[in-house]
């Protein structure tokens, strides 16, 4: 048999799909978890750099806030993706070859999945980088690390003790 023939039965095949989407949904778990996980340690990094060595300041709220909805948009595009599906399955006539009804709407769903994966995996880790840059760059009340150490009446401040996040030392290059 023709190895083009056999791929393409492999993807269209519907038990395939459904073995497909499983692995699909723990890749895209952990993409997830991956990209929350870097938006943290960027955060952590461009925060210390802002309070220690004097870098440009960000807007952690414009960070939070467009995280937030893209992670709102890709969870509601997976819902409408889920539901689609299932209405288009639902439709199939069961007199027909039932196998490729079934198949187009799981592309379609693919399709929808993978986009709306993309968004909560944007959104989450440009949310975190948010959250904790506004954690860790800001320690000290607000004045960042780099002017407090050059006024006189308060030099004597140590990075471990006005920083509530834990983000001690200066930001590695």
């Amino acid at each position: 048999m023709d190895a083009e023939v056999t791929v393409y039965r492999c993807f269209t095949n519907i038990k395939s799909i459904l073995g497909l989407s499983v692995a699909g949904w723990f890749a895209n778990w952990a993409t997830w978890g991956l990209s929350a996980g870097a938006g943290a340690v960027r955060g952590k990094h461009d925060g210390v750099a802002y309070a220690w060595d004097g870098h440009p300041d960000r807007t952690a709220g414009g960070f939070i806030g467009g995280g937030a909805a893209m992670l709102g948009v890709g969870v509601v595009g997976i819902g409408v993706s889920r539901v689609l599906a299932v209405t288009k399955i639902l439709q199939c006539d069961v007199n027909v070859d039932i196998n490729n009804c079934v198949t187009r709407g799981f592309r379609g769903y693919f399709a929808g999945i993978q986009v709306s994966s993309a968004l909560v995996a944007a959104g989450l880790g440009v949310m975190v980088y948010g959250i904790v840059y506004r954690k860790c760059g800001h320690c000290g009340g607000g004045v960042p690390m780099n002017t407090a150490r050059r006024r006189s009446s308060i030099a004597r401040i140590s990075r471990s003790s006005s920083c509530t996040c834990r983000c001690t030392g200066p930001a590695s290059p």
